[in-house]
């Protein structure tokens, strides 16, 4: 596929991640109970040691789906695997509804105002694109784009922008739609194995777990050690107001700041800092 190894999507040692979210005092266990109902909590809660990136790049090199199968080759090993076998892997749910069909045809257009109330935007700021940005939501919202755009379809870019789909994912996630989310990611496994589209490599712990159910030996060769900083900003989950750049800013009612928010304040600092503190190396 032409990546090199240090391309390769990690999942930023959210078992952690996950730690953190049910460790706040204040705002984040809606969140946690939410992850657990949409049956996503394990799949969003998986960590690894290490990996190896060129077994995870020839899986990807070899991989195609045919219907509700994926299809494999590493080490001479062929890989055949249906939804249900994906999801028990995983922990995802392997039946539901598909999130292509979620709602509807122009369900996001007629429901993206409740949507962004839900996320508790209060002042809702525009890509120059067209798409709402997370910038004014509520620090709940805020991280469960940042585990949607990073962890449940990682992206390279426009992580604080929400496509169409995001609003699908987060509102699905929300409500605890029954989605069928291990088809979700098969569909974006072979999506990214494709040429024609420029993608980082996702799921790289999905894809260990899976070559170890077939029995293939991932620990030789170079492995990749989680010992690499990932810097986050504190601006990664603030509410901003400002209409910098491009963007353009759309009022929506505001409430005022107090105790709630400054303790919202404290535990977004604290999450920046644990997050910081966690690391991922890529070594090739």
């Amino acid at each position: 596929m032409g990546e090199s190894s240090n391309e390769i999507c990690f999942q930023i040692c959210v078992t952690n991640l996950a730690l953190i979210i049910t460790s706040q005092p204040h705002g984040y266990d809606d969140l946690d109970a939410q992850l657990h109902q949409a049956g996503l909590r394990p799949f969003v809660s998986r960590a690894r040691k290490e990996i190896n990136p060129v077994l995870i790049q020839v899986f990807y090199s070899n991989l195609r789906r045919e219907g509700d199968v994926l299809y494999s080759l590493v080490k001479s090993t062929p890989i055949e695997l249906s939804i249900e076998q994906l999801g028990r892997i995983t922990g995802l749910p392997y039946q539901g509804d598909d999130i292509s069909l979620y709602g509807g045809e122009d369900w996001v257009l007629n429901n993206e105002g409740l949507i962004l109330n839900d996320l508790g935007i209060t002042e809702l700021i525009r890509h120059a694109s067209g798409r709402p940005t997370i910038h004014s939501a509520n620090p709940e919202g805020r991280l469960l784009l940042y585990i949607v755009s990073r962890i449940i379809k990682p992206r390279k870019h426009g992580h604080t922008i929400m496509s169409s789909e995001d609003l699908k994912l987060i509102h699905a996630i929300m409500h605890s739609a029954p989605i069928n989310w291990a088809k979700f990611v098969m569909i974006n496994m072979t999506i990214v194995a494709s040429t024609d589209h420029d993608h980082l490599l996702p799921y790289p712990f999905v894809v260990m777990d899976i070559l170890e159910w077939f029995k293939v030996t991932t620990t030789v060769g170079p492995l990749t050690k989680a010992t690499k900083i990932w810097a986050i900003s504190t601006q990664a989950f603030k509410k901003r107001s400002d209409n910098a750049g491009p963007a353009t800013a759309v009022q929506r009612h505001r409430s005022a700041a107090g105790p709630a928010e400054a303790q919202a304040r404290a535990n977004l600092a604290s999450i920046v800092d644990s997050l910081n503190r966690l690391h991922i190396k890529d070594e090739m």
